[in-house]
């Protein structure tokens, strides 16, 4: 189906939290029961993503062409009353590389179900691999500093070069603490499903939920935590309380 002005609108404004109330609800309800909706939603998705990507590669090589163009500097000394010019530019430059470094340090504001999400994350212990006395750095991130972001690509980078899917769930998991549940989504999913990780099957189901809170898929979410919460496994009453508050 082809999607009118007005649904891309919603669609937008719903991918960056912008709709509340009754708005978003209606569009929540219509992406889980119109599946022909749906899929042009994913497409448009994809395909705002993709023009993207394009422009970001084409801001880079006009970039690369203008540097390439530009004439050499010519230094000259600089009369005295210019020296002052150059000194006041030089602190206003300052000031903005300090600010725009303070703001790429401050954490993105999250939407409501993002920081419900992120309430409900706990720390995995890892099980796998003996620790020992000195532990990889990928380990000693994730379990000792629990610093996700760092963790979740060093885990990536232990994956491949062991081939071990301990690490990519591990991997997974540092994702979904760092709220990069993009990242995440597609792993759990497979891992759901491997004998390997039959044990503790409801522990990645617990967090592929967290990971579609993480991008805004609720009602993907309230499905496996249904499933949690209909169990008689350990993780039902915080499957319970967690429907309760998306509710």
């Amino acid at each position: 189906m082809e999607l009118n002005a007005k649904d891309i609108a919603l669609l937008e404004a719903y991918w960056k939290a912008e709709l509340a109330g009754q708005e978003r609800n209606a569009l929540e309800e219509r992406l889980n029961t119109d599946a022909d909706f749906r899929e042009a939603a994913n497409e448009l998705q994809r395909l705002q993503k993709g023009l993207r990507d394009i422009q970001r590669r084409q801001w880079k090589d006009q970039l690369a062409q203008f540097e390439q163009k530009a004439p050499a500097l010519v230094l000259t000394k600089p009369a005295w009353w210019k020296k002052w010019w150059v000194l006041l530019i030089g602190i206003s430059l300052l000031s903005v590389l300090a600010i725009w470094l303070l703001s790429k340090e401050r954490k993105p504001q999250l939407n409501e179900n993002q920081a419900i999400a992120q309430a409900a994350f706990e720390h995995f212990p890892y099980y796998g691999a003996t620790l020992g006395s000195t532990p990889q750095e990928a380990i000693r991130l994730y379990e000792e500093d629990h610093d996700y972001v760092k963790a979740e690509q060093a885990m990536q980078k232990l994956f491949q070069e062991s081939k071990d899917s301990t690490y990519l769930l591990y991997a997974a998991i540092a994702a979904v603490g760092s709220n990069q549940a993009e990242k995440a989504i597609p792993v759990l999913e497979q891992l759901a499903k491997s004998a390997r990780f039959e044990t503790i099957r409801e522990d990645v189901e617990w967090y592929l939920a967290l990971g579609y809170l993480g991008v805004g898929e609720k009602n993907y979410a309230v499905d496996i935590l249904q499933n949690i919460a209909n169990s008689q496994r350990q993780r039902n009453s915080n499957a319970k309380k967690l429907i309760l508050q998306l509710n």
